[in-house]
């Protein structure tokens, strides 16, 4: 609950990131792919850096002007304090702009997908699958500065916007299954932040769903991509094909996590996509043709390299005598699976968790106390400005 614990533990990450990534990458470009990786992460920590000095310097102003005695840098003493809506206007850009670089959101969006096609597929599947940044906004960037997230909740729908058609049309120019999952890790992050955008219960609970559902779909699709590439030496769709004749087990869990991605009836990811695009349409009808249009292109790059991957001629003589998935692998990927089912069937799981949590983030985006700036009318939550 401190800023300042939260930002160290963040930039904690970055060193083994960097090394994993620099020594063991797996790509003839893995040392700069590891640099690019390290000095991005570490400039988006700038911008949150002074996001948080200028809340906590506001809430000694407001606690008597001592900045050695009142000095505070914890979430609960940070929203109890008031902030100037004209603060508000300055912090609320710079913490978007820190999270936005390690989401990422376009136009930061090129380190992720050098990093993952050249780190190690332990490393690739931890930043493609954990969305930590999306939380940042959420907790941090929209709860701390409310009327500013509220009156530029339009940034948020465009950027969103933006990042998930720019993703998915990029994603459908890669030969790389692994190319193909960064953006689509991407896009996806972009169809989260359109249901945050939409300021209200469906679009936000919608957008939870979406990034548990992401995590648990795109991590083991970088696994599984993981398994072929160890198998094949390569997870480029020219040396491969015919996979499902060769290795059943591991098709079928690939099909399964690639339906939970296009939101298919009965996966995790059908009541998340639904519910983002309810909330989307709630707030205005835009931001959900957009995002409907984005699962469309979701659909247009991934159902094409799975015909090339896993049907057609086997392009390489080792296919034929690939080993199929072993125990362990199994064992690692049947826990995803069961969970993926279990809230395509029973999403209340998730949803009744969350419920009171979002309601309570939308109350926070309601308080009159936070909109009390001369001449600022704050736009009504759930109605986004367009």
């Amino acid at each position: 609950m401190d800023t300042i614990n939260f930002l160290l533990f963040w930039e904690l990450t970055l060193p083994p990131l960097f090394l994993l990534t620099g020594l063991w990458g797996i790509g003839a470009w893995h040392r700069g792919a590891a640099m690019k990786l390290g000095l991005t992460l570490l400039a988006a920590a700038i911008p949150l850096l002074f996001a948080f000095v200028m809340l906590a310097a506001n809430h000694a102003d407001q606690n008597g002007g001592d900045l050695t005695a009142t000095l505070a840098f914890t979430l609960p003493a940070l929203m109890e304090t008031p902030v100037p809506y004209s603060l508000q206007t300055q912090v609320f850009p710079l913490l978007l702009l820190g999270f936005a670089v390690t989401a990422p959101l376009v136009p930061f969006h090129t380190w992720l997908s050098s990093a993952t096609m050249e780190a190690p597929i332990a490393v690739a599947t931890l930043l493609l699958g954990l969305k930590l940044s999306v939380f940042g906004i959420l907790r941090y960037a929209m709860q701390l500065t409310p009327a500013a997230a509220v009156e530029y909740s339009w940034v948020l729908g465009i950027l969103g916007g933006i990042t998930l058609i720019y993703a998915s049309l990029v994603a459908m120019q890669q030969t790389s299954l692994r190319r193909m999952l960064a953006y689509a890790g991407t896009g996806h992050t972009g169809l989260a932040i359109i249901g945050i955008s939409a300021l209200n219960v469906q679009g936000l609970q919608g957008a939870i769903l979406l990034l548990l559902n992401f995590t648990v779909s795109a991590s083991c699709l970088m696994l599984i991509t993981g398994f072929i590439h160890a198998r094949l030496g390569s997870s480029e769709a020219v040396h491969l094909g015919g996979l499902a004749g060769a290795m059943p087990r591991l098709t079928g869990f690939f099909l399964l996590f690639t339906a939970v991605g296009l939101g298919m009836p009965g996966t995790s990811g059908f009541p998340a996509e639904l519910l983002l695009i309810f909330g989307a349409m709630i707030a205005h009808p835009s931001l959900a043709i957009t995002a409907v249009a984005g699962l469309v292109f979701t659909a247009a790059y991934t159902l094409p390299m799975l015909r090339r991957v896993f049907w057609g001629p086997a392009r390489h003589p080792a296919i034929t005598r690939a080993q199929d998935l072993k125990p362990r692998e199994l064992a690692v990927l049947a826990l995803p699976a069961v969970l993926a089912l279990w809230l395509g069937f029973f999403p209340g799981t998730t949803l009744n968790l969350t419920k009171n949590a979002a309601e309570a983030w939308l109350n926070r985006l309601t308080t009159p106390a936070f909109f009390s700036a001369p001449g600022h009318t704050r736009p009504a939550v759930g109605q986004a400005k367009l």
